[in-house]
């Protein structure tokens, strides 16, 4: 009775270790498809944010989030949410990459995109297109909420 006892433990041990190692392979491998495609990556080489406080040019960007879908007239889009840290050092650099947020969207199969651009950091940053100045995106509202 012990040793069927010790058998069971032993196997559901081995199974729990399985499901967690399974499930953290999945996440590695789910997190490395969520990437830009090629020719997504060659467009936003076109861009330039700066950070007007720092004078930094914006490099570095995670992906957050990939979401396909179909519209009604059955053409199917893809959009990409994408985030870049606005200070890269200093005190005020947490390197979230939550600060300015980009969202691409664009029909498969077509040669354009459509960009929106959030800064949710408190600095101001110009957004370039092939070296022509196509604005500047504001810090958004923020305020503390004590409780």
């Amino acid at each position: 009775m012990l040793e069927s006892r010790k058998t069971i433990l032993v196997a559901l041990t081995f199974l729990t270790v399985g499901l967690i190692v399974g499930s953290l392979i999945n996440e590695v491998l789910t997190y490395q498809r969520q990437s830009l495609p090629y020719d997504l990556q060659k467009q936003l080489l076109r861009f330039r944010f700066i950070n007007q406080s720092t004078n930094e040019t914006l490099f570095s960007y995670k992906v957050i989030g990939v979401q396909r879908g179909t519209y009604q007239t059955e053409k199917v889009f893809e959009t990409y949410v994408i985030g870049y840290e606005d200070r890269y050092g200093g005190a005020s650099a947490d390197l979230d990459y939550l600060d300015l947020i980009i969202e691409i969207k664009r029909c498969v199969g077509e040669e354009r995109f459509t960009i929106r651009i959030v800064q949710l950091g408190l600095d101001a940053i110009e957004v370039y297109l092939d070296g022509r100045y196509m604005g500047v995106v504001r810090p958004s509202l923020e305020f503390e909420v004590r409780y």
